[in-house]
């Protein structure tokens, strides 16, 4: 399978916030002097770390859920502090996936079987037993820890998927198998292990796998939310 076919997304068929981010990618590959990665996360010039692009892409595509996100945070501080910068990071993302199925959001669902996993899910990951900062710095090195929306299902077992994700990184994530030439937005391979004991990270097929704590978050459709509200009518 070549590179660009690995890549290739059929936008017309993919969520809003897919196309969104896709867009967005080949906006950055066209004109990469209008794109950066940065934790000023600004939209004008286009700057963003990773939690900050996918803020964006909420904001676009559905504000209601980026704001039942970001209460949920505050109301989760005993269990992860919120971000230093208000924005949720992939530490907040991950404990809050993990609590939806305690605590009910009527726009997120958790997805716990990675042979369920689609496109405009959106995955986050820390170390395993990662303890976050009270106050974030990120001046520091890399954390560990990161967020990525899924553009493409290529493969899907109970253990492993093979995956097109885009995001925003520091790095591209490998040198044959990411689809930017630089750090910034972009579409990269991950490879994502599940096992009993721990999954990991892989960002390519032969690459090093990394051992994580995952958790996969959903947008809930539109369309059954509106008929759930019409039921009730």
């Amino acid at each position: 399978m070549s590179t660009p076919s690995i890549f290739q997304i059929e936008i017309n068929q993919a969520p809003a916030i897919v196309t969104f981010a896709f867009l967005l990618s080949e906006s950055a590959k066209s004109h990469p002097e209008f794109f950066d990665y940065s934790h000023s996360n600004t939209v004008f010039p286009p700057s963003f770390n990773c939690y900050g692009f996918m803020k964006q892409l909420l904001l676009l595509t559905r504000p209601e859920a980026y704001k039942d996100l970001t209460e949920r945070m505050y109301v989760m501080q005993n269990v992860v502090p919120p971000s230093s910068d208000g924005i949720p990071c992939p530490f907040n993302y991950v404990k809050i996936f993990q609590c939806l199925p305690k605590n009910p959001s009527p726009h997120w669902e958790q997805v716990d079987n990675p042979e369920k996993i689609r496109p405009g899910d959106i995955i986050a990951y820390t170390p395993v037993d990662y303890i976050p900062p009270k106050i974030a710095s990120f001046s520091k090195k890399s954390t560990g820890t990161h967020l990525m929306l899924v553009a493409k299902v290529l493969q899907a077992t109970a253990t492993k998927a093979f995956l097109v994700i885009i995001d925003c990184t520091r790095f591209p994530h490998s040198k044959h198998f990411d689809g930017r030439k630089k750090r910034g937005i972009g579409t990269s391979l991950v490879v994502l292990h599940f096992g009993e004991a721990f999954s990991s990270v892989q960002w390519h097929f032969f690459g090093n796998r990394h051992k994580k704590e995952i958790a996969i978050g959903r947008l809930k459709s539109l369309n059954s939310r509106l008929g759930k509200i019409k039921s009730k009518l």
